[in-house]
């Protein structure tokens, strides 16, 4: 049976989807496409190397009309799709609040694709696989939110581990996910490079300076994870670990 699953964005949220179409193919056996809109198509090279993935492409004329803090709109396409035997839509079609979302990073937007595909997700992880084995190291990868206090926190790895750090987030998502399997650890913020760090099941160290992100609302129930404010225990987590 051929089989399509969208997400329409952003990168994180949609790598999340894909615990669920993981889980799906591997109790049915179906061909499995996947496809997301044009704007978040660099994630496209990581999706079409998994296993469980057929196809992945970026569906022409699906843009976006709604960029919130939580999740892109519309949720379905705006062109019917074709040539498919079941399509799931895996976007909210509401966009969601916070009182709604009970753990919205990890839990409820894995736990809203496998309700959609109708699989049951005892443990998700790991959901990512880029064909390469853990070395060492620390990967690291930070958004620009908050930059002087991320800076110092790079700039402290640096000067302890030196030639150990990797810094992943200029890269593609495929080389960042390769780099982030090599090490041991990944040191990050709660962005997309963590949803990767997750779902390659890896230790994470989520620094995280914004307070509203540490939330409970917005981690990952499931993996190994150390959430943080403060530098000095992201280097003494770094320096038990390696």
């Amino acid at each position: 049976m051929k089989v399509l699953a969208t997400y329409p964005g952003k990168y994180g949220d949609i790598l999340w989807s894909l615990a669920a179409i993981r889980a799906y193919q591997a109790s049915t056996g179906d061909e499995v496409t996947f496809a997301c809109m044009p704007k978040y198509q660099a994630i496209l090279p990581l999706i079409a190397v998994q296993p469980y993935i057929a196809f992945a492409y970026a569906l022409d004329g699906w843009e976006e009309e709604s960029n919130t803090v939580l999740c892109a709109q519309p949720a379905v396409p705006q062109a019917k799709v074709t040539g498919f035997d079941k399509v799931y839509h895996l976007g909210f079609r509401v966009i969601p609040g916070w009182p709604v979302l009970s753990g919205i990073l990890g839990r409820q937007y894995i736990d809203h694709s496998a309700s959609v595909m109708r699989v049951y997700l005892r443990n998700p992880l790991p959901f990512l696989d880029v064909g390469c084995q853990e070395v060492g190291g620390i990967s690291v990868a930070f958004t620009d939110m908050h930059p002087k206090t991320k800076r110092f926190v790079l700039s402290r790895l640096l000067n302890e581990f030196g030639p150990a750090v990797t810094v992943v987030n200029t890269l593609p998502f495929l080389d960042a996910a390769r780099a982030i399997q090599i090490s041991r650890i990944f040191v990050g913020c709660r962005s997309s490079n963590y949803v990767v760090a997750h779902g390659l099941n890896k230790r994470v160290i989520a620094f995280e300076p914004d307070e509203a992100r540490r939330a409970e609302q917005c981690g990952c129930r499931f993996g190994n994870e150390l959430l943080t404010d403060d530098p000095e225990t992201v280097l003494a987590e770094c320096r038990r670990l390696l």
